[in-house]
């Protein structure tokens, strides 16, 4: 599916969603409408990604109206706003549910929740790296759906709160959700805030 506009998104934000797709395998065993209840480390293997965060990449103070940018995080850590980003679970609790063959997404499950400590991934645009690496706690659900009539669905909550394991004291936090609704007949909508935090020391 191609998403053209998403009215309250930029167009980053956007073609986040188009974007997930060039980054994630089939998941395993996919299929079937059960619950999966599982430890959040097992989420990664099972998605065949980390948690992908559809507000990534994320945008500037002001891109629009309830995006929100504090602290350093453009002269400390420029790759939030360039490249998609997910969460590796390293503990806590998943379930995943009605089925890991999504309506919308077909490279991701209908729904998930995932809540416990992980990692900030980052899936370089230009093959470089962060340089630092956060850990912390996090929380992401997610849902799509389509009805009878052609309405799709996608949206997502997600937060975390990361210190950096390099003993420097940075700390990147945010909580996001964006989400768009289109119609049969093509028209769209959507919505999204973004809450980013930076608080970025060189490490050494």
């Amino acid at each position: 599916m191609k998403i053209r506009t998403v009215v309250g998104l930029t167009g980053a934000t956007a073609a986040s969603f188009v974007g997930l797709a060039g980054l994630a395998a089939s998941p395993a065993g996919a299929g079937g409408n059960g619950a999966i209840n599982l430890p959040a480390a097992d989420l990664t293997s099972t998605l065949g990604l980390p948690a992908p965060i559809f507000a990534s990449p994320f945008v500037p103070a002001g891109a629009f109206p309830d995006a929100k940018v504090t602290g350093n995080c453009a002269q400390g850590a420029p790759w939030l706003f360039t490249d998609m980003l997910g969460l590796d679970f390293s503990s806590g609790n998943a379930v995943i549910y009605r089925g890991l063959n999504g309506v919308v997404f077909p490279f991701l499950p209908n729904g998930l929740n995932a809540v416990g400590v992980a990692t900030l991934v980052e899936f370089p645009s230009d093959g470089a790296t962060p340089g630092q690496t956060f850990v912390g706690p996090a929380h992401v659900w997610f849902g799509q759906n389509a009805n009878a009539k052609g309405t799709v669905y996608a949206g997502e909550t997600v937060s975390f709160s990361g210190t950096a394991t390099d003993g420097s004291g940075s700390t990147i936090s945010f909580n996001a959700n964006p989400g768009f609704i289109q119609s049969a007949g093509g028209h769209q909508g959507g919505w999204g805030q973004q809450n980013l935090s930076c608080n970025i020391v060189p490490s050494g």
